[in-house]
């Protein structure tokens, strides 16, 4: 299958992803069931939805398995479909203690490094970062300690991290020297200051979905392929936001703070 074809329909798919109006109707249904049909516009499987009850478990995991299926399918090389497999792997594992995460990231530069795409570079760089600023920052906020956290391969050092913990949360902007991450810095010291990180984690997210497009627009490239799969991940990751928080009978003010920064 050529990329251009595979472009061809990853545009198409690109129409039917969670945006911030079936977000916010998800949240404003009345049941689980109610906003598990909202999926039917972003082409889930049909089945998983009509047999949903409460069991967000089920109908996210075969929705995962038939994209990694689909991206399987599209992917133009091995090389290319074993990064994006190790991810869903590695994401799957939940919590890893930080030598198993040095050691996935450094397997993936691997992998980039014969790849030779910049952006999707970008993209694991950008994500590293984004993962040792929110790791040190709720160890901060919980009390802990700033010991053999820290993951290499961003460019924001371990020094400028640990200073996180050293620092008033309104100086933290002056600590980190990369002015990429200027806006998120901001919600960031919020965060640490009303004493909860849940808009920095969700702006993060967003942060790295409109960072995986980058490079899109080249219709012969891999780039919108990346892009998708990216933007599906998030996709999943919010509506088990909605559901299962749904599941546990919590408020649509309640939701809609989880998923602050996204909507």
């Amino acid at each position: 299958m050529s990329i251009l074809y595979t472009n061809a329909i990853l545009s198409v798919r690109s129409s039917q992803l969670l945006n911030p109006d079936r977000i916010r109707r998800m949240i404003a249904s009345s049941t689980t069931e109610e906003a598990a049909k909202i999926l039917f516009e972003c082409n889930w499987d049909e089945q998983s939805i009509a047999n949903y009850t409460t069991d967000d478990t089920e109908i996210i995991a075969r929705e995962r398995a038939r994209v990694v299926e689909e991206f399987g399918e599209l992917a133009p090389s091995d090389l290319v479909r074993e990064l994006i497999t190790a991810k869903v792997l590695f994401e799957n594992e939940g919590d890893a203690d930080t030598s198993a995460i040095q050691a996935y990231y450094d397997a993936q530069f691997v992998r980039l490094k014969k790849i030779k795409n910049r952006a999707i570079t970008k993209y694991f760089v950008t994500e590293i970062d984004l993962l040792n600023l929110r790791t040190f920052a709720k160890t901060r906020q919980a009390g802990g300690k700033p010991e053999g956290m820290f993951i290499q391969g961003g460019k924001i050092t371990e020094s400028e991290c640990l200073e996180i913990f050293r620092t008033r949360p309104e100086n933290i902007k002056g600590v980190v020297a990369n002015m990429d991450y200027s806006d998120l810095l901001d919600i960031l010291v919020a965060g640490l200051e009303s004493g909860s990180l849940a808009e920095f984690e969700n702006a993060s997210q967003s942060h790295l979905v409109q960072l995986s497009k980058e490079g899109s627009e080249d219709s012969f490239g891999i780039n919108m392929l990346f892009g998708w799969f990216i933007a599906k991940m998030e996709e999943l990751r919010i509506v088990k936001t909605i559901l299962t928080g749904k599941k546990f009978g919590k408020t649509r003010d309640e939701l809609r703070e989880e998923l602050r920064g996204v909507i």
